[in-house]
């Protein structure tokens, strides 16, 4: 049994490190023409600098949609991990761990909803910087 809570341990802590880098990351897509698309900010290289050249993509709203769902995913699992361990040491031995599993199942909701968002509309701008 203490195994199988270690496990699970170890599970969240996975879960978290794999939301931070993915929420954290510096390039989602990289574009021809040395552009740079994550999901804070849209970089080019400019060349006559030498230098990234950097914009905020708070002028797309699924962008906006996509940031709010992996920040609230990020928060829930922080808080689902915390209350995991508060449950652990806190329960009564034969407890079920449902608010856990309940802030996990919003979790995987919330990344569900983002990935869903982020698929629908992301064909736009890598298309139409293809095109020129």
């Amino acid at each position: 049994m203490s195994l199988l809570l270690l496990v699970v341990s170890a599970l969240h802590i996975v879960i978290l490190i794999l939301l931070f880098v993915a929420t954290l990351d510096k390039s989602w897509w990289t574009l021809p023409g040395r552009e740079s698309l994550n999901l804070w900010y849209d970089c080019t290289w400019n060349s006559t600098r030498e230098a990234w050249t950097c914009s905020d993509v708070s002028q797309n709203g699924w962008l906006k949609a996509v940031q709010v769902l992996m920040v609230l995913s990020l928060i829930l699992c922080c808080l689902s991990f915390i209350l995991f361990m508060f449950q652990l040491y806190t329960m009564r031995r034969g407890g079920l761990f449902y608010a856990t599993g309940f802030c996990q199942l919003c979790t995987s909701a919330g990344i569900y909803a983002g990935v869903l968002v982020a698929h629908q509309f992301s064909a736009h701008p890598l298309t139409k910087s293809l095109e020129v």
